[in-house]
């Protein structure tokens, strides 16, 4: 307002053959202006990598060995996936849940929606759908011949709400793509991972100094 009004008094004052009392007060008032579209633009800018580049809490997965190649690995959702998967819909996590898991790796699947990133920008993030948990070998051909250990993480009662919620938005141009993306991270004792979901797909970290251990000598 003040910027505004500095050239409004700058206008006026060349009306009454102010000249030197008119350059002082367009001058003004254009560098205010000039500082106020920066500093909008610097807000816009911050708030658009905050969006894009936004996260939230998914999961957490503990491991415990329990024989050779063989873990343990608890698994507790976080509270903040609440209406993870659908739209506008409540969902209540399931209680923890430990599943025996074989191999030297661990692998998390789950089924994305990525929005259009003008949609992130106007506040709508990521939807998913847990799909599988599971035990892998490093060595390919263990990876063939030894023992499986995987689990459908899918809610029982899903009917498939994700795909089907796609088919309609994408009437609307709001949807990029449904794909699939797995997060992968090495099995060691005691170790502690954190799991979240990006605007992109999961991502995994190590929680604990087990976890990190293990996954600077993951070969």
């Amino acid at each position: 307002m003040l910027a505004l009004g500095l050239l409004a008094g700058g206008i006026g004052a060349l009306a009454r053959h102010r000249p030197y009392r008119a350059l002082g007060e367009l001058l003004s008032g254009g560098a205010l202006l000039a500082l106020a579209a920066i500093v909008l633009l610097l807000g816009l800018d911050i708030q658009t990598y905050s969006r894009l580049t936004y996260e939230r809490p998914l999961a957490t997965l503990a491991l415990h060995r329990t024989g050779d190649r063989q873990f343990d690995a608890t698994l507790a959702q976080a509270d903040t996936v609440a209406s993870s998967f659908i739209l506008g819909a409540a969902y209540t996590p399931p209680t923890p849940q430990t599943y025996a898991l074989t191999g030297d790796e661990w692998r998390v699947e789950a089924r994305v929606l990525k929005w259009k990133s003008w949609a992130n920008l106007l506040g709508l993030d990521a939807r998913y759908r847990l799909e599988r948990l599971s035990g892998e070998f490093t060595d390919a051909a263990l990876e063939q011949t030894g023992p499986r250990s995987t689990y459908d993480l899918r809610p029982a009662n899903d009917d498939n709400r994700l795909t089907r919620l796609s088919a309609h938005l994408h009437q609307a141009r709001l949807v990029d793509t449904v794909y699939g993306s797995a997060a992968l991270m090495p099995m060691a004792d005691g170790a502690q991972y954190a799991l979240a979901m990006t605007q992109t797909g999961l991502v995994a970290r190590p929680a604990n100094d087990q976890a990190a251990q293990a996954l600077d000598g993951w070969k």
